[in-house]
């Protein structure tokens, strides 16, 4: 399933993220990286499979940045 433009809650802009897979010690983490202003959108273990694709909203409550 291919990454489907989401809004980013830092930033506000609307786009693909970029995905970067890092080795830790708790094994390889695959992070969803807002193309634009390059906040951290999304971080989870790898070996969780693609679930981001099926993610529906996002939205910071803190910053305001989904408005």
């Amino acid at each position: 399933m291919a990454d489907k433009e989401v809004k980013c809650p830092w930033c506000g802009a609307v786009g693909n993220p970029k995905l970067k897979v890092s080795k830790k010690s708790g094994g390889d983490v695959a992070e969803r990286i807002c193309s634009k202003c390059d906040q951290v959108m999304a971080a989870y273990l790898a070996t969780e499979g693609n679930f981001f694709p099926k993610i529906r909203v996002f939205e910071n409550i803190y910053t305001g940045g989904d408005r």
